[in-house]
C-alpha cells in the first residue's frame, strides 16, 4: 500500500514511478477509472497513491513553511495562520485567569501552557504560535 509501514522507508522508485502515473492521467484528460484500464493500474493503488502523494506535499510544504519562518516571523505568520482564535477581553479580569491573575491556555496537544497576567497580549500570541506549529 502507499503508506509507510512501521520500519520501512518510503520507496524512491515507487513514488517517481506514481508521480509520473500523475503527470500522465492529468494530460490525458482521461477520468481515473478509464485511465487505470488504459494503464493497467489498480484503480485502488491510483487513488492510495494520490492521497499519499498529496499528503507528502503537504508535509513537504509545511516544513519548507517552518525552516523559512525561522527567519523571519513575519513569513512565518503570512504562511502558516495561527491555530487559535484571538480572545478580546472588555473590562474587567478574564475570566480564563486563576485566582492569582495567571492565564491558562490549554494546548491542542493538550499540554496547559500558564503565564501571568503581566504577559502582554502579542507575546502570549507569539508563544502560542510557537508552542503549537512545533514539529511532531
Amino acid at each position: 500500500m502507499a503508506g509507510r509501514k512501521r520500519g520501512r522507508k518510503p520507496d524512491p522508485a515507487k513514488e517517481a514511478f506514481w508521480r509520473d502515473a500523475m503527470r500522465r492521467w492529468k494530460r490525458s484528460g482521461l477520468g481515473i477509472r478509464e485511465f487505470c484500464r488504459r494503464e493497467r493500474l489498480a484503480e485502488g493503488s491510483f487513488y492510495a497513491w494520490r492521497r499519499e502523494l498529496a499528503r507528502r506535499e503537504r508535509n513537504q510544504a509545511s516544513t519548507t513553511s517552518l525552516r523559512d519562518g525561522r527567519r523571519s516571523g513575519r513569513a512565518r505568520s503570512a504562511a502558516i495562520p495561527p491555530l487559535f482564535l484571538p480572545i478580546h477581553v472588555r473590562g474587567g479580569a478574564p475570566e480564563a485567569t486563576l485566582g492569582d491573575g495567571t492565564i491558562e491556555v490549554r494546548l491542542s496537544g493538550g499540554e496547559i501552557l500558564r503565564a501571568g497576567s503581566a504577559v502582554s497580549p502579542e507575546r502570549l500570541a507569539r508563544l502560542i504560535e510557537a508552542l503549537e506549529a512545533r514539529p511532531c
